[in-house]
């Protein structure tokens, strides 16, 4: 037994939604094999009750590929952002120990979940300042860890390197200091998450009996489908909002379209 969906979906109707490089039908979507096996049942129940079992195992492969695709959109919205954040915390730090600064630093706290220490020896925080210094000036930082945007702390605004020599940019630092940075909240979630069931709700539109009538959107089948989907797949839970499920279904979709 394996934790991989082995799926035999029609690779006409994939190739016709745009899944025109299917390179393989096993996919690893979840760690665990209970956890494939309880996904695959519940999934078959669903295309049973909505009377399209018989496109089950093309779903059920458009779900695994978007949801995913959804998932590593919103895993890299957050990784920006904690890189964003981790940049502007370098380039704080740096504004602290700089050299024309009319008031030294005296004291750096550094705390954990049970301990705090606090330097206030004015040769030790110079020291660990000089660290910090040389540090960029030698480029000695992943771009993994801070971004492309941490050259420019030693870069002029032609990008280019200041006297033939690496040296701290403070315009540039004090510039990505005052930066705002948004963390992403619930709306960049709903938007990965709508874009993952529009996509499925365009097979189902075209390919299978859940179809609206003109000029609806979206049919009370549909979006109620939709949200188990959405279920299933750990996007949303019944206790994450109080209105009826098709009708948050409904306005997650015409947000979307907006």
């Amino acid at each position: 037994m394996t934790n991989a969906f082995i799926l035999h979906p029609d690779i006409n109707l994939l190739n016709k939604h745009g899944y025109n490089f299917i390179q393989e039908l096993q996919i690893d979507a979840v760690w665990k094999e209970q956890q494939r096996i309880e996904l695959e049942q519940a999934f078959k129940r669903l295309t049973v009750k909505y009377n399209i079992a018989e496109h089950h195992d093309t779903i059920l492969y458009i779900c695994l590929v978007e949801s995913n695709n959804a998932e590593l959109q919103l895993r890299r919205k957050h990784d920006t952002y904690k890189s964003y954040k981790r940049l502007k915390e370098l380039t704080q730090l740096l504004l602290l120990f700089k050299p024309d600064q009319k008031y030294k630093q005296r004291a750096i706290t550094a705390t954990s979940l049970t301990d705090t220490v606090k330097l206030t020896d004015e040769i030790l925080i110079e020291w660990l300042g000089t660290i910090v210094n040389n540090a960029i000036e030698e480029l000695h930082f992943s771009v993994a860890q801070f971004g492309e945007k941490a050259f420019a702390l030693t870069y002029d605004k032609q990008g280019k390197i200041i006297d033939g020599k690496q040296t701290l940019n403070y315009d540039a630092i004090e510039g990505l200091a005052k930066r705002y940075i948004r963390e992403p909240g619930i709306r960049d979630r709903n938007k990965y998450l709508s874009s993952f069931l529009f996509m499925v709700l365009n097979f189902l539109s075209y390919e299978t009996v859940l179809t609206t009538e003109p000029n609806v959107k979206f049919s009370d089948d549909q979006l109620n489908f939709l949200f188990h989907v959405a279920k299933l797949f750990d996007w949303l839970h019944e206790d994450d909002f109080e209105s009826e499920p098709k009708d948050y279904i409904k306005t997650l979709l015409n947000n979307r379209i907006k």
